[in-house]
């Protein structure tokens, strides 16, 4: 079964139980496996949270930063898009964390990224026409969708 679809929210943390909802409507909808919907939970909420806490508005705006996710799915595999409009951030600019130093060691930031790139077989990211765009692709295993 292939598909496509959007949402569009304003940045804020009370933004993510929308976005739940929205993949979970997805998941049943497409027959997503738990596992796999699971993952993508874990994903778009890094996302989301990243942009509602840290994305900087592109001057003059002072609104709420727009966020828009599409989903494109086959049988065997979900691409999602997340974009922000703000200020240019490459999330993948960031160090890899040391993830064997002590907590009150390690610095802040760069796990919710790490663990968005460990989670997918594919995390890139652009700046496009002011907006901070996050391509993330993901295998879907089994046969019990179509």
């Amino acid at each position: 079964m292939t598909g496509q679809e959007k949402i569009e929210f304003p940045a804020r943390p009370e933004a993510l139980e929308l976005v739940v909802q929205w993949l979970h409507d997805l998941a049943v909808h497409y027959r997503l496996p738990d596992q796999t919907v699971g993952e993508l939970d874990l994903i778009l909420e890094e996302l989301v949270m990243n942009a509602a806490n840290h994305a900087v508005p592109i001057p003059p705006d002072t609104k709420p930063i727009p966020v828009r996710i599409e989903a494109r799915l086959t049988d065997n595999e979900i691409t999602l898009t997340v974009a922000d409009r703000s200020l240019p951030f490459d999330p993948l600019s960031r160090p890899v964390p040391e993830l064997f130093l002590d907590l009150e060691d390690r610095p802040v930031g760069g796990l919710g990224v790490h663990i968005v790139k460990q989670l997918s077989d594919s995390f890139q990211h652009t700046y496009e026409d002011g907006w901070n765009v996050s391509h993330i692709r993901k295998s879907i295993p089994g046969e019990n969708r179509k």
